[in-house]
């Protein structure tokens, strides 16, 4: 994805309502939940954004509602693809969220075994 796909995708999320009051939205913004837009590009399972917002220096382990990781968010929403993305830019596995669970064990409750065998078990 080259920049102005990027900012192609910033401006999408500028759309939303969680983020439409900000004036400029940048890779680091965050809305009133703590949500950034690598969380949003992972729950759409947005390959492209989500490759080149960790490019950019996104933080790949911010954690917003329900303190759920941008990892946790690919792992609720079945795109092993992005995972495996998250996973090799060292997105932390061991992260939990407001209920004590991490990505794996949020896999494991899901049942989605292609993505238990992306996260491993460590």
């Amino acid at each position: 994805m080259k920049e102005n796909k990027l900012q192609s995708f910033l401006d999408d999320i500028h759309e939303l309502p969680d983020f439409a009051s900000f004036d400029e939205i940048t890779i680091y913004t965050k809305n009133c939940l703590g949500e950034t837009p690598l969380h949003f590009a992972a729950i759409r399972g947005d390959v492209e954004a989500v490759e080149a917002l960790i490019k950019a220096g996104a933080d790949i382990n911010a954690q917003g509602e329900h303190h759920y990781s941008p990892l946790h968010e690919a792992v609720e929403q079945g795109h092993p693809e992005v995972v495996r993305l998250l996973i090799g830019a060292c997105a932390r596995k061991d992260l939990k969220d407001s209920d004590g669970a991490t990505p794996v064990e949020l896999a494991e409750l899901l049942g989605n075994q292609e993505i238990i065998r992306l996260l491993g078990r460590n």
